[in-house]
């Protein structure tokens, strides 16, 4: 508790919650108004403390992002120079200042549940940060990775529907104002909301400040697997020359003894595991020896009579042989369907040990990284 009277030159802030760096903070704070070039500054004007008093102040009201931007910038340059002590000294504050940035946006309460969407594109991907507030408390925030199907609304419609399939729907998603402009042709249970100013566009800007934090560690990452990925893709079209090969679906199915069948989509776009698109269907349990064909039949008929983007796949992969690819073929035709269909054959360890092609030939492949 402290007992002081209020003054124009005291300035109360806090409490600081456990955890969230209040020494950390402090040292950051002394190091960027009571120094300079290392030394302790002496000998300088009551205008000048003045200044570096509202510094303070400025810094700790977190009214933009341009000091955080600063020790960003500032971080890095220590780094380049191989000041690493500094550098880390510079990050270890920077966390701590993001993290009480937080804990400032407490005024959500009007609606039970806010989710905050942010996003950015790069390339073939949509970065984006995802936070979940329950009466005004931040309860979790998600980074994800989207891979970037025929267009971003697209993309971004896929993404809400498998997002909150089996997720509670906000009252409120606040978004970016470019997302409005996207026809997503959702329900009209979204509730997007873009803010210009007030508590929403704060939660909108940390949003934003957790997703650029996101892209910047992860993006160079991201892209070497978009590259490796890409090559793969290469390698796959030699075999079959197809004009594209951007959406692919592979059909799986997996049992034990016969019980409880299961089936499996796995998306890829642009080569990456598009786990929004991803489908697992219960399947009717067969007893004929055949069974694991009428699988293929089934869990195809329930992928593409659920899915809205039937005409954008440009291929089809069945896990198995001959059999497993013209009954995959025999379904997509019934279905008025048309895209190409090959298969993948495994060996003992279940691992592919080659493809059956367009064409129905058996080809043994040599890449072991296809």
């Amino acid at each position: 508790k402290v007992n002081a009277k209020d003054s124009k030159n005291t300035f109360y802030y806090g409490p600081f919650p456990s955890g969230y760096g209040a020494k950390p903070i402090l040292k950051l704070l002394q190091h960027e108004t009571l120094y300079e070039n290392g030394l302790l500054i002496k000998n300088k004007d009551y205008n000048f403390w003045i200044n570096q008093f509202n510094k303070i102040k400025e810094i700790l009201s977190f009214k933009n992002n341009n000091y955080i931007n600063e020790l960003t910038n500032k971080m890095h340059q220590a780094a380049n120079n191989m000041q690493f002590e500094l550098a880390l000294f510079l990050r270890d504050g920077l966390t701590y200042l993001k993290k009480l940035k937080e804990s400032q946006i407490i005024e959500l309460s009007q609606y039970k549940n806010i989710d905050v969407f942010a996003y950015k594109t790069d390339e073939k991907l949509i970065f984006a940060t995802v936070l979940f507030y329950r009466y005004g408390i931040l309860i979790n925030k998600v980074n994800l990775t989207i891979p970037l199907g025929l267009s971003v609304d697209e993309s971004l419609r896929v993404f809400f529907e498998q997002f909150y399939e089996d997720k509670i729907l906000p009252d409120n998603l606040i978004v970016q104002e470019e997302l409005l402009n996207f026809d997503l042709n959702l329900s009209s249970e979204y509730k997007f909301i873009s803010p210009k100013i007030g508590t929403n566009k704060k939660v909108l800007d940390l949003a934003i400040l957790n997703l650029n934090d996101y892209y910047e560690k992860e993006h160079l990452v991201i892209k070497n697997q978009l590259d490796k990925a890409s090559n793969m893709l290469d390698s796959l079209n030699k075999y079959l020359n197809l004009p594209k090969l951007k959406n692919i679906v592979v059909f799986d199915n997996s049992n034990i003894n016969n019980i409880n069948p299961v089936g499996v989509a796995i998306v890829y776009t642009n080569g990456i595991k598009n786990k929004s698109l991803y489908r697992k269907f219960n399947l009717e349990a067969l007893n004929e020896r055949s069974a694991d064909v009428e699988y293929i039949k089934q869990s195809i008929s329930k992928f593409f009579s659920t899915t809205k983007n039937t005409k954008d796949y440009d291929l089809v992969i069945a896990d198995g042989g001959i059999q497993q690819v013209n009954e995959a073929k025999k379904t997509l035709k019934t279905l008025n369907i048309n895209i190409p269909v090959i298969g993948l054959v495994k060996n003992e360890f279940h691992k592919t040990k080659a493809l059956i092609d367009l064409d129905m030939n058996e080809i043994h492949i040599n890449d072991l990284e296809l």
